[in-house]
């Protein structure tokens, strides 16, 4: 499963929703959470061990590791 996730610089999850779909006829304003300055944003895939979680629990319980490239998803300390 993969989530969009909005976050800081060190890691921290401001903002987590599930992607949706997008067809080849869309038009017009960028829908999705956005980053402001000193903020990223990426699709994410989850964990394995932490799939069965909601979006709510996935959020208070991982961050966004930064030391890795790409960017990716691991329990917090």
């Amino acid at each position: 499963m993969k989530v969009h996730v909005v976050y800081d610089a060190q890691g921290a999850i401001i903002s987590m929703g599930v992607p949706g779909p997008l067809g080849p006829d869309l038009r017009g304003p960028v829908f999705g959470a956005q980053a402001i300055t000193g903020q990223h944003v990426a699709e994410l895939e989850v964990p394995a061990e932490q799939s069965h979680l909601t979006l709510s629990e996935l959020a208070d319980k991982v961050q966004v590791n930064v030391r890795t490239r790409p960017h990716t998803l691991s329990a917090k300390p």
